[in-house]
């Protein structure tokens, strides 16, 4: 009889257990974008959870939480279940800069509280200046900023945003030494720059590719390894003499720390499968992203990068929360 009862419970256990293994996913999925719509990460999360969606047959639903410059997303996922159903659709560079510059209000590692499930894009920037400023060329703006420095203005979307890591790095690689001007995003900057109040900014492609063509802002140089397909006349920093000048926002898709290799590794997949198709590679052109698959492993290996990248020049260029 005990027998019987021992074999009993462990085919009822086997039962629950096979139950409980259902496919992934079985249910809908929640993508955090920690950014208000509109923007680049909110673009590139609908583009991936509509493919998603497409490629799985499960919901995947966009939810922005946004505040305190992706803060409020990224620490809601990583307090979310290990169970695949939560994920952060991360501007990984924004977070690096983040939980370096203001810890306290960030409230979480990126290498501690997450895993990764592969980068999916990377925007690079551009150093651009208003029309009426005399330069043509990178050398040119390097050689008035040694000429006149804490002369030149640079706009940016706020303390800590890649506009103004872009700029830290730069004047560090360069022994220039240029005026910050903040704004509260990237709308405002881009007004002043344009009207001639700031001489210079750090953007990406979409948001200046309209002003280039009319002739009211000038591309100097593009950080990247290779040329921009929306501004491929403008040579990149390397081809200007500014070797190692590479700085992109970079975008990946992450989960809470903690969730199981099978999920992530389905994920993973799902993502290669995804950016594999030119409509998606195109989609996301449009948005000024390189597409940028990667294993979860690789990916682990950019943010760990990315971090300390970012901190360096926080502790180098002496930036603070203020």
């Amino acid at each position: 009889m005990n027998s019987f009862k021992t074999t009993l419970g462990i085919a009822s256990l086997l039962i629950a257990g096979a139950a409980m293994a259902e496919p992934y996913p079985s249910k809908p999925v929640t993508l955090v974008v920690a950014f208000p719509p509109g923007g680049a990460s909110d673009a590139i999360g609908r583009l991936v959870a509509e493919g998603l969606t497409k490629q799985t047959g499960q919901m995947v639903i966009v939810e922005n939480r946004a505040g305190f410059g992706g803060n409020v997303g990224a620490k809601f996922v990583s307090k979310a279940p290990s169970d695949g159903y939560t994920l952060l659709m991360c501007a990984i560079s924004a977070a690096s800069v983040s939980q370096t510059l203001t810890p306290s209000q960030a409230g979480y590692r990126l290498e501690k509280d997450f895993v990764a499930i592969s980068m999916l894009g990377k925007s690079p920037m551009s150093l651009v200046v208003n029309s009426t400023v005399p330069v043509n060329s990178l050398g040119d703006f390097i050689r008035l900023a040694k000429e006149k420095p804490k002369q030149l203005t640079y706009s940016s979307a706020g303390s800590g945003t890649m506009q103004h890591m872009a700029a830290e790095l730069f004047q560090l690689m360069t022994g220039t030494q240029l005026v910050h001007v903040p704004y509260k995003g990237s709308g405002p900057s881009m007004v002043d720059l344009l009207g001639g109040q700031v001489y210079s900014t750090f953007e990406n492609g979409p948001a200046i590719a309209p002003f280039i063509k009319s002739g009211k802002l000038k591309v100097l140089a593009y950080a990247n390894e290779s040329r921009s397909t929306l501004t491929p006349d403008v040579p990149t920093a390397d081809e200007s003499g500014l070797p190692g000048f590479n700085v992109s926002a970079l975008y990946g898709l992450l989960a809470p720390a903690g969730t199981p290799q099978p999920i992530i590794e389905k994920l993973n997949a799902e993502v290669k499968t995804l950016l594999e198709q030119q409509s998606m590679r195109a989609a996301l052109a449009q948005q000024g992203v390189e597409s940028t698959y990667s294993t979860p492993a690789d990916a682990a290996k950019q943010i760990k990068n990315e971090v300390a990248r970012w901190a360096k020049v926080i502790k180098d260029a002496q930036i603070t929360a203020d």
